[in-house]
């Protein structure tokens, strides 16, 4: 069985800061607008979905094209 790290969603607020982005560079990519990127950095739990596209994205299993490339085949 594959291992894989550990992706540390419960505080997305290092996330962000170690990816060395503002709010509005890092949630748009996962669907997510300000308030709610915010709220989950003041400990609001992240929903699953967006919990795993945030740890795929960081696992390096898909990249920003990817995710631009599904939010336009969903058209979103």
């Amino acid at each position: 069985m594959a291992r894989y790290k550990k992706v540390e969603i419960e505080n997305p607020l290092s996330l962000r800061a170690r990816a060395g982005q503002t709010q509005a560079q890092f949630w748009p990519r996962f669907g997510v607008n300000g308030a709610n990127g915010s709220r989950y950095e003041n400990g609001v739990a992240v929903p699953t979905p967006t919990a795993i596209l945030i740890g795929l994205f960081e696992l390096g299993m898909i990249s920003d094209d990817d995710l631009i490339a599904a939010r336009r085949a969903v058209g979103r």
